[in-house]
C-alpha cells in the first residue's frame, strides 16, 4: 500500500517525497506556473525550520531567521513589490549602460592577473574577482578584502542548503551581522552625489536587509555563472572561436545556455498557504514545493531532466526566477559574464582545461559552483597600446 501511495504522486512533472512531506516540481511549465502562483508563498525559512528544527534549535537560530526573513525575496505582496520595486528602479538599463566600463576595467584587470599567476585557477583570480569588484564598488565598500566577502556569502548558502546544522546557522548569523556592521559604517557620500541607492525604500534597516540581499546574490550567484560559462567555453568546441567571431550576440546566447544547464541556483522553495492543485497533483496547505530550475529532481539519487523542453532551448531559462520574483540583478549578472566572455576569447583564443584535474566542484546542492577551474590561456594575441 505505502508503495502504490508513493506511485500515485509521481504524476509528470510533478513528485512528491513523503518522506520529507514535500513536492519537487521538474516540468518547465508548472515550474513557471508554480513560481507565479499566489497560493505557494516565498517566505519559507521560518516554515521550514518549524517544521524540521527542534524547538531548542529554532531558538538557537532565532536571531539569524529574523534577518533573513527581512529579505524581500522572501516576502510577498506589497511588502515585496515596494521593495523589489526601489531595486529595479536603482539598477536600470542607464545605469548599467553607465556602469559596463567600469565592468570592463574589473575584467581586463582580472585577466591580467590570471595571464601572470603561478596557478592558474580562474575561480579567485576571475570569476570571484570580477563580481566582487563590482559589488565594492556599487556598495561602496572599498575597506572590504573579496576573501572576507565570499566568506560572508558562502557561509549563508551554506545555511540555506542545510537549515538543520547549528554550525551552518551559527556562521551565517556572524557573516549577516558582520555585513550589516560594515554596511552601516560606510563613509557617507559627498554632499549632492546621487546613488542608485536613492531608489531603495528611506528605513535604515530594510534598506540594510536589501543591501545584504543584493551584496549576496551579487557575489554567489553571479561569481557561479561567471564560473560556468567560462568552463562552458574552454571545454566546448567551436565555442570561443564562435564569440570571437560574432561578439556580443554570441557570447549572450553561451550565457543563456550556461544558465538553463547550469544555474547558479539549483531550485526555490515555495510553501502552499491553502488547498491547491498543480499539474493534476493536490497540494495541501503547509506543504513544501521545490520548484526545480534545471528540469531535475533535485531530491531523487539520480537527477533526471525532465523531457519538457529541447536540448539547445534558451527560452525556458528560469536561472533568475520568474513573474514577480524575478531578479531585480539579472541585466547586472548576465553583463558582467558577456563581458567576460567576450574579452576571454579575444585575449586567449587558445586556452583550454589544464589537465584532468582541472575542474572541481562544491558540496552544495542548493547554490552548486565551481571551486576550481584550472585553465591554460596559451599564448596571447598581443595587445595593442
Amino acid at each position: 500500500m505505502r508503495q502504490n501511495a508513493m506511485l500515485e504522486t509521481m504524476i509528470h512533472g510533478i513528485t512528491r517525497h513523503p518522506q520529507l512531506n514535500l513536492w519537487v516540481v521538474t516540468d518547465p511549465t508548472l515550474a513557471r506556473q508554480a513560481l507565479g502562483e499566489e497560493r505557494l508563498a516565498s517566505g519559507t525559512l521560518r516554515p521550514m525550520t518549524e517544521r524540521y528544527l527542534t524547538a531548542p534549535a529554532r531558538e538557537g537560530i532565532a536571531p539569524l531567521t529574523s534577518s533573513l526573513s527581512s529579505w524581500f525575496v522572501l516576502h510577498d505582496g506589497p511588502s515585496h513589490r515596494r521593495l523589489r520595486r526601489g531595486a529595479l528602479a536603482g539598477l536600470s538599463g542607464k545605469y548599467l549602460r553607465e556602469l559596463e566600463p567600469v565592468v570592463r576595467g574589473f575584467v581586463a584587470q582580472a585577466l591580467s592577473d590570471l595571464e601572470t599567476a603561478a596557478v592558474p585557477d580562474t575561480v579567485p583570480l576571475v570569476t570571484d574577482a570580477i563580481p566582487a569588484q563590482v559589488m565594492i564598488h556599487l556598495l561602496g565598500m572599498g575597506s572590504v578584502e573579496v576573501p572576507t566577502l565570499y566568506r560572508w556569502t558562502r557561509a549563508i548558502a551554506s545555511f540555506f542548503d542545510a537549515v538543520y546544522r547549528p554550525d551552518a546557522a551559527a556562521e551565517a548569523y556572524r557573516a549577516v551581522k558582520e555585513i550589516g556592521d560594515v554596511l552601516k559604517d560606510r563613509p557617507p557620500r559627498r554632499p549632492g552625489a546621487s546613488s542608485w541607492e536613492d531608489h531603495l525604500v528611506p528605513d535604515v534597516e530594510l534598506r540594510l536587509s536589501t543591501l545584504s540581499m543584493i551584496l549576496f546574490a551579487g557575489l554567489e550567484t553571479t561569481a557561479s555563472l561567471l564560473a560556468s560559462a567560462l568552463h562552458h567555453v574552454v571545454a566546448t568546441p567551436g565555442s570561443a572561436a564562435r564569440i570571437r567571431t560574432h561578439g556580443a550576440r554570441a557570447a549572450a546566447d553561451t550565457v543563456e545556455q550556461v544558465l538553463r544547464d547550469q544555474p547558479p541556483l539549483s531550485h526555490v522553495a515555495r510553501v502552499a498557504v491553502e488547498d491547491l492543485t498543480l499539474g493534476g497533483a493536490r497540494i495541501a496547505a503547509g506543504e513544501f514545493v521545490l520548484v526545480s530550475l534545471t528540469g531535475r529532481d533535485v531530491m531523487a539519487r539520480t537527477q533526471q531532466q525532465c523531457p519538457g523542453r529541447a536540448p539547445d532551448d534558451t527560452s525556458m531559462t528560469m536561472a533568475f526566477g520568474h513573474s514577480r520574483h524575478y531578479c531585480p540583478g539579472a541585466s547586472l549578472a548576465r553583463l558582467e559574464a558577456v563581458v567576460l566572455l567576450q574579452e576571454f576569447c579575444a585575449r586567449f583564443p587558445h586556452a583550454g582545461l589544464l589537465g584532468s584535474d582541472s575542474t572541481a566542484w562544491n558540496a552544495n546542492a542548493t547554490y552548486p559552483r565551481l571551486r576550481r577551474l584550472l585553465i591554460d590561456t596559451g599564448p596571447p594575441v598581443p595587445r595593442e597600446d
